[in-house]
């Protein structure tokens, strides 16, 4: 469940740190809505594509594979010299939603029979504190 945490810690923090990153990078705000057009269009994309592929394929390979790439979208997003890079990382670490969250929480499902409401509240609950966390 930490996985929920970290996603929407995560996926916050660009918003918690906007006003510093626009400065810095002399954005437009048509180029800063554009960041968060495409984290959202890109994890909204991934999670369909990647819910079919995780009952097709390795559901722990590609979990693997997402939490390398969610971090790599980390690490370019923190040492973006510009926008381009910037827009890379974003862009990696929305298509990483699919396979790093939307499969993780599958497979809590799957180790979790007859407990799916709970644990499903308990996912929402911790990745609301992430969220809530996420300023701080």
């Amino acid at each position: 469940m930490g996985v929920e945490f970290l996603n929407e810690w995560f996926s916050n923090l660009l918003a918690a740190v906007l006003p510093a990153v626009k400065s810095a990078l002399g954005l437009n705000y048509i180029q800063v809505s554009l960041l968060f057009t495409i984290l959202e269009g890109t994890d909204v994309l991934s999670d369909g594509i990647f819910g079919v592929l995780g009952d097709l394929w390795s559901r722990r390979v590609l979990i693997t594979a997402g939490t390398i790439v969610a971090g790599l979208g980390l690490v370019c997003m923190g040492i973006a010299p510009g926008y381009v890079v910037l827009l890379l990382g974003v862009t990696l670490h929305g298509l990483a939603g699919g396979p790093f969250v939307g499969l993780s929480q599958a497979s809590l499902m799957d180790a979790s029979p007859g407990k799916h409401d709970s644990m499903m509240a308990w996912w929402t609950i911790i990745g609301d504190i992430g969220f809530l966390v996420t300023p701080l």
